[in-house]
């Protein structure tokens, strides 16, 4: 438990930023939000939790800086803007220059596994940049880099013709790394409550490791009904962008250590797990 530290979560909205602020919540932080729209479901369901919430906008850096005044910390993650690609970074700079401004004690930012690596890939080399612009502040950061969120498959599963159709992932011996979104939270929380042992630290996180056909086998499991997966990228990966994501993806791929991360929290989910728990249903 904590002395009632507070923690602005930007970003609280969302899957990631959701999750550390229930997760800070439940642990015994006081957790603020920076929100464009207080009426939000979202917003409103986590200010019942407790949250307190603050209206602003990451275009306008007095928002911001009202946000983080007294907080000890800040979590920070930026949503991907397909129609402004560039914009993502200019918010990802912004928080981080008020955090520097604000003195704040300690710096959470999650970026993306790979952003280290010169992918190419432009939505984690944005967050790369976000990265080296952060440790260019002398701002005390820790780095959260997760890999593919488990979540994405209550989006991307599809019921077809009596079958469970997943989305392209390479041959069947493709290793995919994956990550529940809850984790992230903890990790998070984990990290604010360690600041020595994680300050200047990037941290690749994920909480499972499958080929593609274990994949298809969990997840035929669970439905009761065949799953496969297409046997060729779809057209859309053909974009610049996209072709470069499959190749990475199937050439590369992520490189946490699960083992290791399971040791900084045992009960760190694996797919399975999290597909039980998931409800999805069709």
């Amino acid at each position: 438990m904590t002395s009632l530290k507070t923690i602005l979560v930007i970003g609280a909205t969302g899957q990631q930023g959701g999750a550390v602020a229930r997760e800070l919540i439940e642990n015994g932080w006081a957790v603020r939000a920076l929100v464009r729209d207080l009426n939000k479901p979202a917003a409103q369901f986590l200010q019942k939790l407790g949250v307190e919430m603050v209206q602003g906008d990451l275009d306008n850096t007095s928002s911001i800086q009202k946000a983080m005044k007294d907080v000890y910390g800040v979590f920070n993650v930026q949503a991907l803007h397909i129609d402004d690609l560039e914009k993502e970074m200019r918010h990802g700079k912004a928080v981080a220059d008020c955090a520097k401004k604000a003195g704040v004690s300690h710096f959470v930012y999650s970026s993306v596994a790979g952003a280290n690596r010169n992918t190419g890939i432009t939505a984690f080399e944005n967050k790369g940049e976000i990265e080296q612009y952060i440790l260019s502040l002398d701002l005390p950061f820790t780095i959260l880099r997760p890999v593919m969120f488990m979540e994405n498959f209550r989006f991307t599963l599809q019921k077809v013709n009596g079958q469970i159709i997943l989305p392209y992932k390479g041959d069947p011996e493709t290793k995919v790394q994956m990550i529940a979104v809850q984790d992230i939270g903890v990790f998070a929380r984990k990290v604010l409550e360690n600041p020595k042992q994680y300050t200047g630290k990037a941290l690749e996180i994920a909480g499972d490791e499958l080929t593609v056909k274990q994949l298809e086998d969990k997840i035929s499991k669970y439905f009761g009904i065949p799953a496969q997966s297409p046997t060729s990228a779809p057209e859309s990966a053909h974009e610049h962008d996209g072709v470069k994501a499959t190749l990475f993806f199937i050439k590369e791929g992520y490189k946490a250590d699960i083992k290791s991360l399971r040791q900084l929290h045992p009960q760190l989910l694996n797919f399975e797990s999290w597909l039980y728990q998931s409800n999805i249903q069709f």
